[in-house]
């Protein structure tokens, strides 16, 4: 089946919580109702969602089969990518908010230094793996807030840019 889009996936998290009309997952992710018709269009052609009853629902049985297959490595990292565009093309390095923003640091860390940011990285981690992942049923979709971190070096970044 592929990769899974990441509009397909937002939207697979909306009905995560029950079956919804399209009207109600317009509203859940603050897409256009002509966008979400022609998504849903499509996942139902893919046997992803099915329709029942004025409702879309996820089509479990066809699913269970793509799950490993989104999960892996390649298709996650397509997703990062996806999330990491839609950041930088939102802008958010030039007009940060309290709800979007993206910091870069380019830094050099002596061995101390690692070994402190990785016990502050573990702090974080335990305390975003205590924060509920799933939604309470007056929460939209759209309010969900994407969180990430990471570092790598010059060499990796610049050899992966050559790659392309």
């Amino acid at each position: 089946m592929g990769s899974l889009l990441f509009l397909e996936r937002a939207l697979l998290e909306s009905l995560s919580t029950g079956a919804k009309s399209a009207r109600e997952m317009s509203m859940d992710l603050n897409f256009s109702l002509p966008l979400v018709n022609s998504i849903l269009f499509n996942m139902t052609k893919k046997n992803m969602v099915k329709f029942m009853g004025e409702k879309y629902l996820i089509n479990r049985e066809s699913l269970s089969h793509c799950l490993n297959e989104w999960n892996q490595p390649e298709s996650l990292s397509w997703e990062a990518r996806e999330i990491l565009d839609g950041m930088v093309d939102h802008n958010p390095m030039n007009f940060p908010s309290e709800t979007s923003f993206l910091k870069l640091r380019k830094i050099y860390f002596t061995d101390r230094d690692l070994a402190l940011f990785k016990a502050q990285l573990v702090n974080l981690e335990k305390f975003l793996e205590s924060l509920p992942a799933k939604p309470r049923r007056s929460e939209k979709t759209c309010d969900k807030t994407i969180f990430f971190w990471g570092m790598t070096n010059y060499k990796t970044v610049l050899k992966s840019i050559l790659i392309r």
